[in-house]
């Protein structure tokens, strides 16, 4: 053998056992990348926490548009329109116990809003609060939370919140669960799993379950959560290590945004289908959301809540003291703006550029009632209820020139939601 073929021999015979070494024990076809060490792929996910923690714009307001569509079976039965103003202000990731204690909840000043009324399960007639009279199916779902049509907006708000505060976008909760490279590069485009790992729930975070992040080039794009125990937005007081039996199947999944290099929500979707428990001799049961009316299971209730955000305006200190005024009202004002948001009402040209429209006003109307009698029966109803505190409201904003003036600027600016 010449010295040039011994050389070459040599070259292949180590080019193969570079290529063993490498691909050992990876299925064939695999990338490496797949394979990298959950030290590595936490280190991925603590870099990219640290990314957003730096980056998410601490006070802002934008447009918001709301969307809540319930279905029984496949029918639709009730749908919740609103656009308006959003305030997120004060954000933060230290430790807040809950979503009562959370400063930056995301506040929601209603421009313009459409609630339907609850379409029967045989689409022959209406009823006023969603089968309020059907039978109790389970005992911890006996009470109708009248509480969720007061403010809507703020449940998927806040698990939103859940997750920035007790979940891996906090860097000082990446250790509280354990990774897992579902496809991509984490130097790129990734997907990566996460779960809680045993014994940190729910003393070290309020989630128990598995989803998944969205990462590219360092930083965090999204995340998505498939039946994550919640008790950061429900269940606050319960610290019991056992988990809960869920009575959902739900999908909660958030998506950010870049602007001028700092990081906003973009939207987020929550889909959520009641299901009945084998086992009902529970005391309780974790939901996904307030049972939307008395018989869930009975009426095969689904429901998909969307929140859209846009046209973001940054503040700064003046204006963040500004605002912060108009969007963190106190007690029961606070509880009839978020009503206010359900039941007053609005063009209903917004909704024509709903998808899936034709559909949803086929079902909703097919009681004898247009929308525009649906509408204003909600209206009256919502005035009926709250005409003293509103009356009291109006009071107390005349008070301050200042407030007044900035309601009425908001209220201007929410044609951005229009185009």
């Amino acid at each position: 053998m010449t010295s040039k073929r011994f050389t070459t021999a040599i070259l292949v015979t180590v080019a193969v056992g570079l290529v063993t070494f490498l691909t050992a024990g990876h299925p064939k076809g695999s990338e490496p990348s797949q394979y990298l060490s959950a030290e590595r792929l936490e280190k991925v996910v603590a870099d990219a926490a640290k990314d957003f923690s730096t980056r998410y714009r601490k006070d802002f307001i934008s447009v918001a548009e709301y969307e809540r569509l319930v279905k029984s079976g496949e029918r639709y039965c009730q749908i919740f329109f609103s656009y308006g103003l959003f305030g997120s202000l004060d954000f933060t990731q230290d430790k807040i116990d809950n979503l009562f204690s959370d400063p930056d909840i995301g506040w929601f000043r209603p421009a313009g809003s459409f609630n339907s009324m609850f379409l029967s399960p045989k689409g022959d007639g209406y009823s006023g609060k969603a089968s309020k009279t059907s039978p109790y199916i389970i005992e911890g779902l006996s009470q109708f939370d009248e509480t969720f049509n007061q403010y809507p907006i703020i449940p998927p708000v806040a698990r939103k919140r859940a997750v920035e505060v007790y979940g891996p976008l906090n860097p000082g909760k990446v250790n509280c669960f354990s990774y897992s490279l579902v496809k991509g590069v984490p130097s790129g485009k990734c997907e990566i799993s996460f779960s809680t790992k045993d014994g940190y729930f729910p003393a070290k975070t309020r989630l128990r379950g598995k989803g998944i992040l969205f990462i590219e080039k360092g930083m965090i794009t999204g995340f998505k959560l498939d039946n994550v125990e919640d008790r950061f937005s429900l269940f606050v007081n319960n610290k019991n290590h056992s988990p809960l039996t869920s009575v959902n199947d739900y999908s909660y999944e958030v998506r950010y945004t870049i602007k001028n290099g700092a990081i906003y929500p973009d939207y987020l979707v929550q889909k959520v289908k009641w299901k009945k428990p084998a086992d009902k001799s529970r005391r309780s049961y974790f939901f996904a959301e307030v049972n939307p009316c008395l018989d869930p299971f009975g009426l095969s209730i689904s429901t998909t809540t969307k929140v859209s955000f846009k046209e973001y305006i940054p503040l700064d200190k003046t204006s963040k003291n500004r605002y912060s005024k108009y969007f963190k009202p106190t007690g029961a004002a606070w509880r009839v703006t978020m009503a206010k948001a359900e039941l007053d009402p609005t063009s209903l040209d917004y909704l024509m550029n709903t998808p899936s429209w034709p559909e949803i006003r086929n079902d909703i109307e097919s009681g004898g009632k247009s929308i525009n009698e649906q509408n204003r029966s909600q209206t009256d109803l919502f005035h009926s209820k709250y005409h003293n505190k509103l009356k009291s409201i109006e009071n107390l904003t005349s008070r301050d020139e200042e407030t007044r003036m900035i309601i009425q600027e908001l209220y201007s600016s929410a044609a951005w939601a229009r185009r």
